[in-house]
This record gives structure tokens, sequence and C-alpha cells, in this order.
């Protein structure tokens, strides 16, 4: 039974003095503290918690107050007042959780910068933008190569076959053409490619308000940039380059 009243959401030393009590059927502070088990300090702190979920009651007698355990329907009494605090809780979390999110959504424009190292996390990063696929932006990266282990030429290949599925347009300025990852990738729908001489020491990748800084060396690396600012300058760097390039 004293986990069972646990469970309603009386405390242990509650629970203890209300089955006290029904063990008493009526009792002062001392021989109530005596039977629970309860330090007498802590007694009347404990019934006057009974007595606001309305399971205890109390009578002066002879200038002394006399405790007694309220008829056990008051339980029932006592869940419905637990349910209906619940309700008018969940109302107050349907109205709260729209502006939450709200505020998540607004702190996301936050600058972040972040380092993924070799392939598995790179390919972290892409499993992260897949997620945002959106086909109102577009996809837009300079400084690609071939020249690069072929896990990562398959790796992107495979990235921009779920692009297009997601009908998401997208510009490549390639530092090379002719190759089979060239000529995967511009072979797509919905792309479009023109080709320059190392524009940037690196690849770069924007789409949304995140900007990817891509070095395939001996040790691959992925600096992954949150950033509305940023993506925008990178973005008008490559509409620039992107008009002198060559089909």
């Amino acid at each position: 039974m004293l986990k069972e009243l646990e469970d309603l959401g009386l405390s242990k030393g509650e629970t203890k003095v209300y089955l006290a009590l029904f063990e008493l059927k009526e009792g002062t502070k001392h021989s109530i503290a005596r039977i629970a088990g309860v330090s007498e300090s802590k007694i009347y702190e404990i019934l006057d918690k009974l007595i606001k979920k309305g399971l205890v009651s109390s009578i002066t007698k002879n200038n002394i107050k006399r405790f007694y355990p309220a008829n056990p329907n008051k339980l029932q009494d006592y869940v419905n007042k637990k349910k209906n605090e619940l309700e008018k809780e969940q109302k107050i979390v349907d109205i709260l959780l729209p502006q939450l999110f709200q505020k998540i959504s607004e702190e996301s424009e936050l600058s972040k910068v972040e380092v993924f190292e070799g392939f598995n996390g790179i390919k972290s990063v892409l499993e992260e933008l897949k997620q945002e696929f959106d086909s109102k932006y577009e996809w837009i990266a300079m400084g690609i190569t071939s020249s690069k282990k072929e896990i990562f030429n398959r790796m992107w290949t495979n990235f921009h076959k779920e692009r297009v599925r997601h009908k998401i347009k997208c510009r490549f300025i390639f530092t090379d053409k002719g190759t089979s990852f060239y000529n995967d990738l511009s072979s797509m729908s919905l792309t479009s490619t023109k080709v320059i001489k190392q524009i940037t020491p690196s690849g770069v990748a924007i789409y949304k308000n995140k900007t990817l800084i891509l070095y395939y060396g001996k040790e691959p690396s992925c600096i992954f940039i949150t950033n509305k600012e940023i993506s925008q300058s990178f973005t008008e760097f490559f509409n620039g380059i992107w008009k002198i390039s060559k089909s």
C-alpha cells in the first residue's frame, strides 16, 4: 500500500502518516509521529500537506488538536483534482511549446563553427544537411575537384542523387572537367555546372545559412559554419565567380 500511495503522488512521509491515522483512527501529533515513525518536528508540516490534499481532517478537543483520516473516497477527489491540474498544465504546455520552438529557431541563427575530421566526420555533416532539404533553397558549391580519394567522390555523388530526389536546384563550379566524377554530377537534373581553375584553396559549399569549407588532403576535414551573414557573403562571392566561369 505504501508504494501505491506514493505512486499517487504522496511523499514517503505523507504516506506513513496517512496510514498511521487509519491505524489510530484519531491521534495527536505525538501519537501519529510515534506510529508513523516520523520526527515530531516534521509532523505538523506533513499533516498540513495532507489536510490541503483533502485526505486528513482535524478537530480541537480540550485545547488539544487531534487529527483523523478523511473518508477514503477523498482519494478519488484528490486524483480528480490532480487530473484537472494536469489538464490545465497541458493547456499551458500547448501554449508554451510553439513559443519555445520559435526561440530555438531564432537561436539557431546564431553563429556556430564546428570542425569534422575524416570521411565519417564529413559524411555526418551531409547526413545532417539531408534533414534540412527544402526545394525552396539552392545548393551551390565551388572549388570542386575530382582529385581526391574515390570514396569522397562516391559520397558526394550519392548525396546529390538524394538532393535531386528532393527537387533541389544546384550550381557547381569545378576546377577540372572530363572526369567521371564531373560527368556524374554535371549530368544530373536540376544541376548547372561551370569550370574555372583554382578559385579557392579548398572546396566550399553553401546551403541555406550553412557553409562547408572542405579539405581533402592527408587529413580530410570540414569546417561547418552556421551563420546567415557568412553564407550570404560566400554566395555573393560564388555569384561573382559564376559570371566569369566557363560552361
